[in-house]
């Protein structure tokens, strides 16, 4: 792809007098490409090819692929039932689009509660470690603090 910086130093060169085989070797181009830009008066632009499309042909087996997902059907099991209604598409196809709708789907925010109300928090308490960065539980601070009182007032 020739920008158009690259265009305006193909013609300063030219213009300096030099030949297509010198400016192509300069700048690393073919001296074919060089020949195509000297004969032209603009700069080259470039545009978005305007590609039609390919129907997508899962877009009419979308419905009944949401009513199979009641069943949890995995991708390759989903593609069989949609080639038995005569889907002509790729598996690959069918696992993209199926991905998509279940992702679109709300997340279940429930999780099922393992411990009673207060039993995990004593579990988490006498798993932690007494030292280092940790800090001591309440109990043993206070009682720390009533030793010291304690030794303080008997002096």
């Amino acid at each position: 792809m020739v920008t158009t910086y690259m265009f305006q130093r193909i013609r300063t060169l030219q213009s300096e007098g030099k030949s297509n085989r010198a400016i192509a070797r300069e700048l690393g181009l073919d001296k074919k490409t060089v020949a195509k830009y000297l004969k032209c008066n603009a700069p080259p632009r470039y545009t978005k090819r305007q590609a039609p499309t390919k129907e997508d042909p899962f877009a009419a087996f979308a419905a009944a692929a949401r009513g199979h997902l009641a069943l949890a059907l995995t991708g390759p099991e989903l593609y069989l039932l949609l080639l038995e209604q005569g889907y002509q598409g790729s598996e690959r196809t069918v696992e993209r689009q199926l991905g998509a709708i279940r992702a679109s789907k709300p997340k279940e925010r429930f999780f099922e509660q393992v411990y009673g109300p207060g039993e995990q928090r004593r579990k988490r308490l006498a798993r932690r470690p007494r030292c280092g960065r940790f800090r001591q539980p309440a109990t043993a601070r206070w009682s720390a603090i009533l030793s010291q009182n304690a030794v303080a007032s008997a002096l």
